[in-house]
């Protein structure tokens, strides 16, 4: 294991937080989106995209962990972070087969 300088480890750190800030806004205008649009049929599309996009998020998230920290997480972690996310898609696909 290599040892990191202070810049580095600083780096690393603040990437960390910069990418949970990121998941976090986007976990929060996803849930605000799906419960606004919930019973809206026509403004599945939106939720669709919002889910697809919080599950890229969450999944380079976690990438960013394991590469970085050298998370044991590994595939479990990811499979674990993108339960939500894939019922968040499948009620927007739901929502969106209801619209037809």
């Amino acid at each position: 294991m290599t040892m990191l300088t202070a810049s580095k480890l600083l780096a690393v750190t603040t990437s960390y937080y910069v990418m949970s800030t990121i998941v976090s806004i986007t976990e929060l205008l996803s849930g605000i989106l799906g419960v606004a649009y919930c019973k809206k049929p026509e403004k599945a599309q939106i939720c669709l995209g919002a889910g697809i996009v919080l599950l890229v998020v969450i999944i380079s998230n976690t990438i960013l962990q394991i590469t970085t920290y050298g998370a044991a997480t590994g595939i479990m972690g990811i499979v674990l972070r993108s339960i939500l996310p894939v019922l968040y898609i499948i009620g927007a696909v739901l929502n969106l087969k209801g619209k037809k």
